[in-house]
């Protein structure tokens, strides 16, 4: 006969896990932060050098219209600072506009009693290769970012998975086997489902939903329970929706926090917390059916001995 495990215990160890591995917060934090540095240490440079580029094209084009290059800078200067900063995103695509650019000079260069158009034409040139420079040092912050979020990932995985899931080099390679076949399948029934318009869309999303618990306790039970408890002793619709519902709990409290954290700071420290617990988030999602049954596989295969086996042998 085996132990009864409460309903409610998967849920349990989800929720443990999730605040087990904010341990590693500032790991992650951390490595995202170093590439961030790091890109921006490159970029700030480069983009200045662009900027500088820039005025000193507008300036020798000032003094060849004998223009007051003072008086056209500072409307330039606030220009640019009645830009919305605090939506960093929207003003550097906004400065990042060549539209943008050419109409502010046109502006400036009329408020000063130019022709704006005429002298605006010749720097056209000089813009758009500002602008072009400038979006490529853009692009290399984002790279730097994502290879934060990954190098991030890999090692807070690894010390999460060392906590909460932990598995030898055979099983990491058997799960390969597993999951490679079950997501092939899971990807080709999801793509043939969606061929049905907007209703094989909705069973799409709701099928995908159910076989994503289905197969995360399956790849479980062949890795760390098989032959040692009865399959459908891990696997059955109990345990699937335990396992949907703690990670849906995950998700949303997730989602409170970020929205708490960016309510009372600034978008960026916002943006960067948010990467980070997101980041946390999923790694425990992925392994709480692998730290469910780690646990309770050992309760659940302990022999019960009936009385009979009990009694001393008699001599």
């Amino acid at each position: 006969m085996q132990p009864t495990i409460p309903s409610n215990n998967m849920i349990r160890q989800g929720i443990k896990n999730y605040f087990y591995s904010l341990r590693y917060f500032f790991t992650s934090l951390g490595v995202l932060a170093f590439a961030l540095v790091w890109g921006l240490s490159i970029a700030i440079p480069g983009i200045s050098g662009c900027v500088r580029g820039l005025i000193g094209q507008i300036g020798s084009t000032a003094a060849e219209w004998q223009i007051d290059f003072p008086s056209l800078m500072e409307c330039l200067e606030q220009k640019t600072s009645a830009l919305d900063w605090n939506r960093p995103n929207e003003a550097l695509e906004a400065l990042l506009s060549p539209e943008w650019m050419t109409d502010t000079i046109n502006a400036c260069l009329n408020a000063v009693g130019v022709d704006g158009e005429a002298v605006a034409l010749q720097l056209s040139s000089a813009i758009l290769e500002a602008v072009l420079n400038i979006f490529l040092y853009v692009v290399l912050v984002a790279v730097f970012l994502f290879i934060g979020l990954f190098a991030g990932t890999v090692i807070t995985k690894m010390l999460i998975r060392n906590a909460i899931a932990k598995r030898s080099l055979k099983k990491t390679l058997l799960v390969l086997l597993v999951d490679a076949p079950l997501s092939a399948a899971l990807v080709f029934l999801l793509s043939y489902l969606v061929l049905f318009g907007s209703i094989g869309i909705l069973l799409a999303a709701l099928l995908a939903f159910l076989l994503f618990g289905l197969i995360s306790l399956l790849e479980a039970y062949i890795v760390h329970a098989w032959k040692r408890v009865p399959m459908k002793a891990i696997v059955n619709l109990r345990n699937i929706g335990s396992l949907l519902l703690c990670d849906l709990l995950l998700v949303m409290l997730t989602a409170v926090l970020v929205i708490l954290v960016s309510a009372i700071s600034t978008p960026i420290i916002g943006s960067l917390f948010g990467m980070t617990l997101t980041q946390i988030t999923l790694i425990v999602v992925g392994m709480n059916a692998e730290s469910y049954v780690l646990k309770i596989v050992p309760e659940m295969s302990v022999p019960c001995l009936s009385p009979a086996a009990k009694k001393p042998a008699i001599k």
